[in-house]
C-alpha cells in the first residue's frame, strides 16, 4: 500500500485536504505505466485523485438531491466512491491524457453519473417500498408482512478528520460560482496548469488566471468556510 502523502496548507493558510501540488507531476507516468499493466500504477492515481471526488461528492453532487438522501449518501459515501474506482479502473485504458485537468474531468464525471445511478436506485426502492405498504393495508391483503425500511449505518471510518474537513470545504467550494469551483478544484484538486485551466474558463492568459485564482476565487473560499 501506497502512503497517502500530508496535504499542506494553501497561501492565507487554508486546509483542503488535497495532495501537494508536487504530486501530479507523477501523474502522466502512472498512467503510461498503467497502460504496461503496473498493479501498483492505478493505486498511485487513485491515491492521488480521491481527495478531489471526496470533495466533488460531498459538496457540489450531494447539493442536487433532497435532505434524506443527502443523509444516505453521506453514510455510504465511502461505497460510492469505491464503486466509482472500480469503473475507473475498467474504463481507464481508454481514457487520451490532454493535462491533468482533463484526467480530473473525466474522473468527475465517472463518479457523478455514479452517485445519480444509485440515487435513482433509491428513489426506486423507495417508491416501491411504498406501493408494498399501499398493497399492504388493502383488503385484499392477505397477511403479507410490511418491510421495515431501516437506514444503514455507516461502516467503519478511516481518517475520519480529513474526511470531515474535505465534506466542508466540498460544501464551500459548492457555494461559489461555477468558474471559481473549476479554478480551484482543477488546480488544488487536479493538479492543473494555469494555461490548461484559463482555456477551460476562458481567461485571456495564464498570468490573468493565477491573480484571480489567489485574488478571488481562494478569498471567496475561505469566506465560505468560515460561514461554515
Amino acid at each position: 500500500m501506497v502512503e497517502s502523502a500530508r496535504p499542506s496548507p494553501e497561501p492565507g493558510g487554508i486546509e483542503l485536504g488535497n495532495p501537494p501540488a508536487a504530486e501530479f507531476a507523477r501523474t502522466r507516468a502512472d498512467l503510461a505505466d498503467f497502460a504496461r499493466g503496473d498493479p501498483l500504477a492505478f493505486e498511485n492515481l487513485w491515491r492521488r485523485y480521491r481527495p478531489a471526488l471526496e470533495v466533488l461528492v460531498a459538496g457540489k453532487v450531494r447539493q442536487g438531491v433532497d435532505s434524506l438522501l443527502r443523509a444516505r449518501l453521506d453514510a455510504e459515501i465511502e461505497d460510492v466512491l469505491q464503486e466509482a474506482s472500480l469503473t475507473i479502473h475498467a474504463k481507464l485504458g481508454g481514457f487520451e491524457y490532454r493535462g491533468a485537468g482533463s484526467l480530473l474531468a473525466w474522473m468527475a464525471r465517472i463518479a457523478t453519473r455514479v452517485v445519480q445511478d444509485r440515487v435513482d436506485y433509491w428513489r426506486a426502492e423507495k417508491r416501491a417500498a411504498g406501493e408494498i405498504a399501499i398493497r399492504s393495508d388493502s383488503s385484499d391483503a392477505g397477511t403479507a408482512p410490511v418491510p421495515a425500511l431501516v437506514a444503514r449505518e455507516p461502516g467503519p471510518r478511516t481518517e475520519v478528520e480529513l474526511g470531515d474537513q474535505r465534506r466542508r470545504v466540498g460544501a464551500a467550494l459548492a457555494a461559489l460560482s461555477e468558474r471559481h469551483h473549476t479554478i480551484l478544484f482543477w488546480r488544488f484538486f487536479g493538479g492543473a496548469d494555469w494555461d490548461e485551466i484559463a482555456r477551460e474558463v476562458g481567461s485571456p492568459s495564464p498570468d490573468a488566471m493565477r491573480m484571480e485564482c489567489y485574488g478571488k476565487a481562494l478569498p471567496a473560499l475561505a469566506a465560505a468556510l468560515a460561514k461554515s
